[in-house]
């Protein structure tokens, strides 16, 4: 059975899923790499709470999960997805 891709805006993205902030910027949320000391961050989270911002035909998203293609970074988030959720985060929820 295929998940359903459920879609927020970014601002109900933060506020129900919680990304990690960036102690060095506050107000900004922490990116991650897939290189360096990232790689341990990453690969030490649950994969439930990764998230990659993704160039997407030249729309920035965010889907839930690890990607490889077309990635931009990674997030990290106090809040799991949910097992058998897929969720696609936009500036502003297509209509």
């Amino acid at each position: 059975m295929s998940a359903t891709t459920k879609t927020l805006d970014y601002f109900a993205w933060v506020e129900k899923f919680r990304p990690i902030e960036d102690p060095k910027n506050p107000g900004a949320l922490r990116q991650f790499q897939y290189y360096g000391d990232d790689i341990a961050i990453l690969e030490a989270a649950d994969p439930a709470c990764i998230w990659t911002e993704l160039d997407v035909d030249g729309e920035t998203i965010i889907g839930s999960g690890i990607h490889h293609v077309n990635r931009l970074h990674y997030y990290i988030t106090a809040v799991p997805v949910p097992a058998g959720e897929v969720w696609d985060i936009f500036d502003e929820v297509p209509a």
